[in-house]
């Protein structure tokens, strides 16, 4: 009994380790969107907590950037050279209010706030990336 309590105990801290070297096996992808020469990743990281925050990432070839860190992003869009990202309400990181860049990779970034929850809660659909 008392080994199959360690083994349960090895199994939860190995799954649910923030610092793993391994973040591509807990990225949750909401959103994608590949226009060559750029690649716009929506993700979060399957921690324990239901606090993670939302991360919007820019990949041009080898290069890699984080546009956005937030709690309520809403929407994710790519128009010509202008990334749209949507919040409910002012752009947040948990309960501070958050300053977005003005552009990340030549792209310009255009703040929407205007998106609002639905009466019902809204169910997020995300994925896993299959391994390389």
């Amino acid at each position: 009994m008392k080994i199959a309590k360690y083994i349960l105990l090895t199994v939860l801290i190995n799954s649910c380790n923030p610092f793993s070297d391994k973040k591509d096996d807990v990225r949750l992808y909401i959103k994608e969107i590949d226009s060559p020469p750029v690649h716009l990743n929506w993700f979060f990281y399957s921690w324990i907590s239901n606090i993670s925050q939302d991360f919007i990432t820019i990949e041009n070839g080898s290069e890699e950037d984080t546009v956005c860190v937030s709690n309520n992003i809403a929407d994710l869009q790519l128009v010509g050279n202008t990334i749209k990202i949507g919040f409910y309400g002012h752009p947040t990181k948990y309960s501070e209010n958050i300053n977005l860049p003005a552009s990340v990779m030549n792209y310009k970034i255009v703040i929407d706030t205007t998106f609002t929850h639905v009466e019902q809660i809204d169910v997020r659909k995300f994925y896993k990336k299959p391994k390389k």
